[in-house]
């Protein structure tokens, strides 16, 4: 491969080992977005459950 030339295609890039910044940082991002999108939807009931106590005056 000639130095400063980029692999066309996905085959390429696995076949060389050179993985994309960007795709890393992706990855990455996917990767710890996923327990929070998972888990939220569980937690929403006891946040809101908590946010109505403490609007209530007595």
């Amino acid at each position: 491969m000639i130095e400063g030339e980029r692999p066309a295609g996905m085959a390429q890039v696995i076949g060389t080992g050179q993985i994309p910044s960007l795709a890393v940082q992706t990855a990455v991002m996917v990767l710890a977005l996923l327990p929070v999108a998972v888990l939220s939807p569980f937690v929403q009931r006891h946040f809101k459950k908590g946010m109505l106590i403490g609007a209530v005056k007595g």
